[in-house]
């Protein structure tokens, strides 16, 4: 059984006969860590961020559990730290949170200046829901209002498709026999 994860961009790499940009083939080989890292590479790409997290809800509460670099995974760990950030609040709301510019926000006082520190101007969090909610996608980017509204739609279908290749593998691990799921194909246009 296999899933693919697809992103399409505006831009078509020299060649292309498609708007193909990357796709993940996650198949049933891999780990629950290897199918986490490779989320994040692709979202950071298809959605052109400068990096990204996935934060997760376990048993022990929420924890950074993959990150496209040091500065996306400390941005994670500071959000759980001081229990706010966008990441958090995706997984609480179900809904996707997208803030322009961290720099001058007052809607997170402890982690928005952190997050600006360590580089981050924009963010898009998007929550992973399978029944509840589990876990989010933080999208940063270096430029303020990198993120617009038009990205929220194949963003969450992006999620979508994450959590349901998140909850195979880790049902996978646990030995449960997971419900069979169809080969998905997700075709985001990401506005540039």
């Amino acid at each position: 059984m296999t899933i693919e994860i697809m992103a399409y961009t505006d831009v078509d790499p020299p060649g292309s006969t498609g708007l193909v940009n990357d796709v993940v083939d996650i198949s049933t080989a891999m780990s629950v860590a290897e199918i986490l890292e490779a989320i994040v590479r692709l979202a950071w790409r298809a959605f052109g961020a400068d990096a990204a997290g996935i934060l997760l809800v376990g048993d022990a509460g929420v924890a950074s559990t993959a990150a496209s670099g040091a500065e996306a995974r400390l941005a994670d760990c500071i959000q759980v730290d001081h229990q706010q950030g966008p990441g958090l609040e995706a997984i609480r709301g179900r809904q996707p949170i997208l803030w322009p510019d961290l720099r001058v926000s007052s809607r997170w006082r402890f982690w928005a200046p952190r997050a600006a520190d360590l580089g981050f101007c924009s963010v898009l969090s998007l929550p992973l829901i399978n029944g509840s909610s589990f876990g989010a996608v933080t999208l940063y980017s270096d430029r303020p209002s990198n993120f617009d509204v038009g990205v929220i739609a194949p963003g969450l279908e992006f999620a979508h498709q994450a959590s349901l290749a998140i909850t195979e593998a880790v049902e996978r691990e646990k030995g449960h026999r997971p419900p069979a799921f169809q080969k998905s194909l997700v075709r985001h246009k990401v506005a540039s």
